[in-house]
């Protein structure tokens, strides 16, 4: 799905040779490796939105700076204030890609809501999530963060409380654009599944949404499987 997500993998603990459990591991998103696989900097801001945290002007505070440098939210002040300007439905989906990589938010979105990802920015909460601004560009990436809450449920997709999901849902060619989106989504995660029951998936070329292109080659080219599917063993003594 190509969405800049961390990676997870499931790992068995000992400790002093007792088997401790089974634990997930998850890729920390405010990392130098992570940042620069994705995005070929780390050296942006990362904001991490909790509950209710949205791109707002008065709402900057309810951002927590993870990585970059503290310049008081103004660079989400600034960003607000572009969403400010776009009043336009019809030119929206072109007005957005000068602040946002729009075409990376809409896989963030539709994936999201291929998931029945309910606790994120996509769903009626505006949680769980990071906002980066890319060095290479200055524009805005969505990466999605605490993905438990998904698989339970469906999600209804007319959910668009967060700002930038509901100014989307709310112009014609940005909804548009998004269905398709959708279906593209829909699409690859079926031939993953059928990649797998077939068994072929070493073999395929299929890599997981979470592994960036160039990061899953070097796995194939190991004849290894992508990261995000390996299982560890930690051994702790003390």
């Amino acid at each position: 799905m190509d969405v800049a997500a961390p990676r997870s993998a499931h790992a068995t603990v000992h400790v002093n040779g007792e088997l401790f459990g089974r634990y997930a591991t998850v890729e920390s998103t405010d990392n130098d490796t992570f940042l620069n696989a994705w995005f070929g900097s780390d050296e942006g801001n990362l904001y991490e939105g909790a509950y209710g945290s949205d791109i707002y002007v008065g709402l900057e505070d309810t951002f927590e700076l993870d990585k970059g440098d503290d310049v008081n939210f103004a660079d989400i002040t600034e960003f607000a204030e572009a969403l400010d300007q776009m009043t336009d439905p019809d030119t929206f989906l072109t007005d957005v890609a000068e602040v946002i990589d729009i075409e990376a938010y809409l896989r963030f979105a539709a994936t999201g809501i291929y998931m029945g990802y309910w606790d994120s920015y996509v769903s009626e909460w505006q949680n769980n999530y990071y906002i980066y601004r890319r060095p290479s560009d200055s524009r805005w990436v969505f990466i999605p963060w605490g993905i438990d809450q998904t698989f339970s449920s469906t999600m209804n997709p007319f959910l668009r409380e967060g700002r930038v999901q509901k100014m989307c849902m709310d112009s014609p060619p940005c909804k548009q654009r998004l269905a398709q989106t959708y279906e593209e989504v829909s699409a690859r995660a079926s031939s993953i599944w059928w990649d797998w029951r077939r068994g072929s998936g070493r073999s395929s070329g299929t890599r997981c949404s979470t592994t960036p292109a160039k990061r899953w080659t070097r796995a194939r080219s190991r004849r290894a499987w992508p990261p995000a599917s390996i299982t560890s063993r930690i051994v702790l003594r003390y």
